[in-house]
């Protein structure tokens, strides 16, 4: 009966106690604890699971590149604009892996090599690697561009291309898609060129050491080679840093560019990002072969399978000229003025040659430059890249970085090859490397999802439960006993007994 009595009083403390804790864990408890337990997990601990996940990608990462071919290369001799065939993709597989780690527990960093192997995927491609394809000669055009910044002298220059077209190269080349990517195509003709007493005495000529061989390949050297010495934080003192690149080649920032912010390092290598994201950051990367880092900026919020990721885009301010967005300006050639739209210049970290970047077919870029060519459709939803990372752990459900490589090629009338041509940005080729998250990792972030859904859900039902569930039950028990005590004190009255004795007379 006691038992009884104090039930009422249990209830009410015991919905008090669920109220009290479903508000506590309301106001913050609940995502401390969420992030306490994510931290320990989002750090570079030796032999721990982010470890070995980060040494070696699990996940299968597939680099598709397009390239350009040109259909009319004679009538670009004389002023016609290039009429432009995409081919591909051309589909490979990537291996990539850490090698040469070395920890240094003081400064709270991770110095390693990472090595990327590429295996040909001809299920996955469109076409072979011993397609051929009709491009433009890139080395021509750099040489060309290479001497104008060396003489303004008529004769010099037509000499020179006297003497480059005596040995057959012309404005355009024929090569198979093996050798402009991987195993790379002749050059030797402008190696000796350089080495020819004649230039020599004219002044002292530096080629790309990466021709000296006599070889050049956008991707030549690429393939089981690393990409030089990382040095990154590992993410245990603050999960902010994570992942953050401190040096590249035991330098802090390049030394390339025109100035110190263009030059610095930042970000991360690309593949790892720090968690608690949120949609103001912009996230940045290191990408060694461009000689600087990018950026992308949050533009939605997609899901997979019911896991959130914020998305992130590469904005337009990253490809404006430095006459819209000034920020730019430090990644101009020196002594030029960089003033097309929709184009990063790369000619500092490529040794001169006047490539740049853009998006794919010319995506974002001026009416009248796109206009100076054939053949291409640019479309946001095909050609513009993205990386849809969790907002909680950082990890990335889906990326697909997107470039294009361009040559601009410049009407110079003291070179008989060139005398004719239209100045042009041509394309040579476009990639796209991706990478989907599949497998145990993708469902560990869906139980993350779905039971943080869940809290969302038992947090009401806690308040419920506390505030109006328990006392209600509490308030129908006194009610109860209240109802039960008036049947007693009826039982028990004079009246009640005298009809009893009554009953039984």
């Amino acid at each position: 009966m006691d038992k009884i009595r104090g039930a009422p009083l249990g209830i009410i403390i015991a919905g008090g106690v669920v109220t009290i804790g479903t508000f506590l864990l309301m106001i913050g408890g609940f995502d401390k604890i969420l992030q306490i337990a994510i931290s320990m997990q989002v750090r570079l601990v030796n032999n721990s699971n982010t470890w070995n996940q980060w040494k070696v990608i699990p996940i299968p990462v597939y680099l598709k590149i397009r390239v350009f071919n040109i259909t009319n290369p004679e009538e670009i001799e004389f002023g016609i604009k290039p009429k432009l065939v995409e081919m591909g993709p051309y589909v490979y597989r990537e291996s990539i892996y850490k090698v040469d780690i070395t920890e240094d527990e003081e400064k709270d960093t991770i110095r390693y090599r990472q090595i990327r192997n590429y295996f040909f995927e001809k299920e996955m491609s469109k076409g072979g690697e011993n397609d051929v394809v009709t491009m433009i000669n890139i080395p021509y055009v750099g040489v060309a561009k290479l001497a104008h910044g060396f003489t303004d002298v008529e004769f010099l220059l037509n000499t020179l291309d006297d003497m480059i077209s005596s040995k057959g190269e012309k404005l355009t080349r024929r090569e198979k898609v093996r050798d402009l990517l991987f195993d790379g195509f002749s050059v030797q003709t402008f190696v000796d060129l350089a080495n020819d007493p004649l230039v020599q005495n004219a002044g002292e000529v530096h080629l790309p050491e990466k021709i000296l061989d006599g070889k050049m390949g956008i991707l030549e050297g690429k393939n089981g080679s690393d990409e030089g010495w990382m040095e990154v934080r590992s993410g245990k003192l603050d999960t902010v840093d994570f992942g953050r690149v401190v040096s590249y080649n035991g330098f802090k920032k390049f030394k390339v560019w025109k100035g110190d912010d263009c030059n610095r390092i930042k970000g991360t290598d690309g593949i790892i990002f720090q968690p608690f994201l949120n949609t103001e950051l912009r996230m940045e990367a290191l990408v060694p072969d461009l000689c600087r880092s990018i950026y992308f900026d949050y533009t939605e919020t997609v899901f997979y399978d019911g896991i959130p990721a914020y998305r992130f885009r590469q904005p337009r301010s990253m490809y404006q000229s430095q006459l819209t967005n000034p920020d730019n300006a430090c990644f101009c050639p020196v002594n030029e003025t960089c003033s097309l739209e929709g184009f990063i210049p790369v000619a500092p970290c490529l040794e001169g040659a006047p490539l740049f970047i853009s998006q794919p077919h010319f995506l974002f870029v001026d009416k009248e430059i796109r206009d100076l060519v054939e053949g291409l459709n640019p479309d946001p939803e095909i050609h513009w890249g993205y990386m849809d990372l969790n907002p909680t752990t950082g990890v990335a459900l889906e990326a697909k970085h997107r470039v294009q490589f361009n040559m601009e090629v410049r009407n110079w009338p003291a070179m008989p090859t060139f005398s004719n041509v239209t100045t042009c940005i041509i394309p040579i080729m476009w990639v796209e490397e991706g990478a989907t998250l599949v497998g145990p990792n993708k469902m560990l972030l869906k139980l993350l999802a779905l039971s943080m859904s869940g809290w969302v859900f038992g947090q009401w039902v806690g308040l419920f439960l506390g505030i109006i569930v328990l006392p209600g039950i509490a308030f129908l028990i006194v009610i109860m006993r209240k109802k039960a005590n008036e049947v007693k004190l009826i039982m028990k009255s004079p009246s009640s007994t005298k009809r009893e004795a009554k009953t039984i007379g």
